[in-house]
């Protein structure tokens, strides 16, 4: 994560609750399209629509700097994770297999950002 931090045009946004850290995102945007590296929240403040809120925060962001696109890998055994991706507006681009080691294959999904996304700065 350390090696994504530091990449151009990589940003982390933080979820807080109570003083607490509840989750983040880590995306990456490069040109134009953006990329979530990984989406993350603590199992306690899991089904609070935090997920949703970290999500619409990082691809405002990257529509700030021009990202027309946002992409993902996740396991294509991850129901949880695809449900929450799919009722973004994510949908499926191809399967890439063996992404997470032999026989643990994703799916890499895709969402066009629509213009109520982008802000011009």
């Amino acid at each position: 994560m350390k090696v994504y931090l530091r990449a151009e045009g990589s940003y982390c946004l933080l979820a807080e609750t109570g003083g607490n850290v509840a989750g983040f995102i880590l995306a990456e945007l490069a040109p134009d399209e953006g990329h979530i590296i990984t989406l993350d929240v603590l199992e306690n403040y899991r089904r609070q629509g935090i997920g949703s809120l970290l999500l619409a925060a990082a691809e405002k962001e990257a529509a700030s700097r021009g990202g027309k696109k946002m992409v993902l890998e996740t396991a294509t055994t991850n129901n949880a994770a695809i449900a929450l991706w799919r009722k973004h507006g994510y949908r499926q681009v191809v399967t890439i297999e063996d992404y997470y080691g032999r026989g643990r294959d994703a799916f890499r999904m895709g969402k066009e950002l629509g213009a109520e996304s982008r802000v011009k700065s």
